[in-house]
């Protein structure tokens, strides 16, 4: 699965649930003083029927150089186990 199709499944539980949107902003650091990125995802879902938007999750993950280009699956992953859990 692809970034874009993982966020599509993310986008759709969001909307499944609530008919809220879900938007999805991605932020890289280079840690200069260290040897990692900090790689961070911000998801933010919209209520149309209430005109507003809010932070629904927020993860961070530190990363090697080498594995930037694969980190941002194991951050939709741990959204959609997040999001998709059963509700107490």
């Amino acid at each position: 699965m692809n970034q874009s199709q993982y966020e599509n499944e993310i986008r759709c539980i969001i909307h499944n649930d609530n008919k809220c949107s879900a938007h999805f902003e991605w932020d890289i650091k280079n840690q200069s003083h260290e040897n990692f990125y900090t790689l961070t995802l911000n998801l933010i879902t919209y209520n149309p029927k209430h005109s507003i938007h809010f932070l629904l999750h927020s993860i961070k993950y530190k990363i090697n150089k080498p594995d930037v280009e694969d980190s941002d699956y194991v951050l939709l992953d741990t959204i959609k186990h997040e999001i998709n859990k059963p509700k107490i």
